[in-house]
């Protein structure tokens, strides 16, 4: 990923994001931009197609992930791919009913965990994401998501409450969804991008529990428990 992102003729500003006080994620490739970068996170309309994503530079229309569902996978595995088609890590859905939680591995090994997503709260949810920072010692690190997610936008935010992105629903065609996320400088792109896929999957399964109406916060679903 370059470290600058070029802005074409006639693009939206990026919101201005400051950068933490050090590196956040899980790959080094993807911490290196000088500045905010924008990606368009786009759900796949075809059928059977696993609930794959594009994402791409909202600004450059580059391609820079690809995230690949598993047919038919209880837990809904995916993999993150690079614009190459290389598997970064895989991520799916974990626990039950009611407590629904998401996580991510190595590719091909469960028993090393990179970051885990769950509900916290019941009046007042708030979703925390805790992960490894490999690009900054291999602290364990907190990221909390504030704000209504289903009502189109929120924010992650460090628990000193410094904003490491800003995430918004951009509209739905035919119950396929498209996601904006703006990602602060030295912040894993990669990391964020599969945050917005977890988020998805929550959206869905609060529809089908509730029968097609819209979800809380982060609707709970019916899912498998234990690993991918």
């Amino acid at each position: 990923m370059s470290r600058t992102t070029p802005r074409t003729s006639g693009a939206p500003p990026i919101p201005q994001l400051p950068p933490p006080p050090y590196q956040m994620g899980l790959l080094p490739d993807y911490v290196r931009h000088a500045t905010p970068i924008a990606l368009r996170i786009r759900e796949h309309s075809m059928p059977f197609a696993s609930d794959d994503f594009t994402v791409k530079d909202a600004v450059t229309r580059q391609r820079i992930f690809e995230v690949r569902g598993k047919v038919l996978s209880l837990s809904q595995r995916k993999t993150l791919h690079d614009h190459t088609g290389k598997p970064l890590f895989e991520f799916c859905s974990t626990g039950g009913a009611f407590s629904k939680s998401y996580a991510g591995y190595q590719c091909g090994n469960k028993r090393v965990n990179l970051f885990t997503v769950e509900k916290i709260g019941l009046l007042n949810p708030k979703l925390e994401i805790t992960f490894v920072n490999h690009v900054a010692g291999g602290r364990r690190e907190k990221l909390v998501l504030r704000g209504r997610w289903l009502s189109r936008d929120a924010e992650i935010t460090t628990q000193a409450g410094v904003v490491v992105a800003k995430i918004s629903r951009e509209y739905s065609f035919f119950d396929r969804q498209t996601y904006g996320a703006v990602v602060a400088p030295g912040v894993d792109a990669a990391l964020i991008t599969a945050l917005c896929v977890c988020l998805d999957e929550a959206y869905h399964d609060g529809k089908s529990r509730r029968g097609g109406a819209s979800a809380g916060f982060l609707g709970g679903g019916a899912g498998s428990s234990g690993g991918c």
